[in-house]
């Protein structure tokens, strides 16, 4: 049997080549999500920016006047831009450690041996697929003051939830908590699963879950 010879070295050229094609198809993998990013986030951001540096006339066909940045400063300083963000900020912290929490509860319910357990975790994770229309549809007809869900259990609020300035934004986050609870509970169901089985018998074994 003819010995083997030395075993050859890597050429530099050729692993460097290699890399340039591995970040090559990276590139080409990432370019359809940059495509639709620049096109629908990037590119509007940066016209709606250029457009606040500029007075536009009430008419069009008239020219524009360029003030800069006194137009968005009139607006930060404004008390309805202040109203707005207190909301968003009351929005966030209503929706994001609720959506977060349920998300673990569920997964964590879910992730017990119990027969059928497959059916749950459809069940948990269908708000995912269902797009912002449809929710809106589903809940406003739910919340509607004349065919929706309270009047059918016999409360009659006026106004309309919706129209309610105190429940309007309670509502809306609420919408946003079933619809965030989906891929709540799949982020949350992933990282249990990715746990090795010596830390949670490890765990049962210290008492962890009663």
């Amino acid at each position: 049997m003819p010995a083997s010879g030395p075993a050859t070295p890597a050429v530099p050229g050729r692993r460097l080549s290699r890399r340039h094609r591995e970040w090559g198809l990276a590139y080409l993998l990432l370019l359809p999500a940059l495509a639709v990013f620049g096109v629908f986030t990037f590119y509007p951001f940066l016209k709606n920016f250029k457009l606040a540096l500029y007075q536009n006339p009430p008419y069009p066909g008239l020219p524009s006047h360029y003030v800069g940045l006194r137009q968005i400063g009139s607006v930060l300083s404004s008390t309805a831009f202040h109203q707005s963000l207190v909301s968003t900020l009351l929005y966030v912290v209503m929706v994001v450690p609720v959506g977060l929490i349920g998300g673990l509860l569920l997964a964590l319910a879910a992730h017990r041996a119990i027969r059928g357990m497959a059916v749950f975790r459809l069940i948990f994770s269908s708000t995912v697929v269902s797009s912002v229309a449809v929710a809106a549809v589903v809940f406003g007809t739910l919340m509607d003051p004349v065919v929706g869900l309270l009047p059918w259990l016999g409360i009659n609020p006026h106004p309309a939830i919706l129209e309610n300035p105190t429940w309007a934004l309670p509502a809306v986050s609420l919408i946003a908590v079933w619809q965030f609870l989906g891929l709540s509970f799949i982020i949350m169901t992933a990282g249990l699963q990715s746990l090795p089985d010596e830390i949670l018998e490890a765990a049962r074994l210290d008492g962890a879950g009663g």
